[in-house]
């Protein structure tokens, strides 16, 4: 297999160019440019594809200050990941109110060793509606748990504007809970 050019294709509608160099086996050698491209300020990009047709674009640096999305896709521009970790026996607010913010769960992880069962219910607000419920319970000598996570910008609930998170539990037992989340702005 040799890396000599072969041919040379070049492609062009309104959308797209592309330029294409290929070696003896048909196989790719160069990048693939697209036409210029422009968000929703009107600042122009130009993506790059690479020789297997991935976009190649640094996404955080592209965004302009206060964009949020690219296409239809929301990205955490300027979200800060926060971590909220402890262990309750009674019914706890675990991350604080934060002045017209939401609080957007995207990940939970939950862990005891009781043989008493226990509901584990995320409240929006001080007993307030249940967000998410989770019962646990312990064969002897063993542990249970529960965790669940998903790509953000999902999440998997989220309180109200100006709403703290509480843990609330139905029996007085050790848990251990850790949570992933950030703050957003009310919609």
């Amino acid at each position: 297999m040799s890396d000599t050019k072969l041919a040379r294709v070049i492609l062009h509608d309104s959308d797209l160019d592309v330029d294409v160099n290929l070696n003896a086996s048909g196989e790719l050698l160069s990048q693939m440019r697209a036409n210029t491209i422009k968000d929703g300020t009107g600042t122009s990009y130009v993506p790059l594809l690479d020789v297997d047709g991935h976009l190649q674009i640094d996404v955080l640096s592209a965004l302009p200050s206060g964009t949020n999305t690219i296409g239809n896709v929301n990205v955490l521009h300027n979200k800060t990941i926060k971590n909220a970790t402890g262990s309750i026996s009674a019914t706890t607010a675990i991350v604080a109110a934060v002045t017209g913010k939401k609080i957007k769960v995207f990940a939970y992880s939950l862990i005891m060793s009781s043989t008493t069962a226990v509901t584990c219910t995320f409240n929006n607000g001080a007993a307030g509606t249940a967000l998410w419920t989770v019962p646990l319970q312990a064969l002897s000598g063993t542990i249970s748990g529960a965790n669940l996570a998903v790509s953000i910008p999902s999440f998997l609930f989220a309180t109200g504007a100006g709403v703290l998170l509480e843990l609330a539990l139905s029996a007085a037992v050790s848990v251990t809970y850790s949570i992933s989340y950030w703050d957003d702005d009310a919609d």
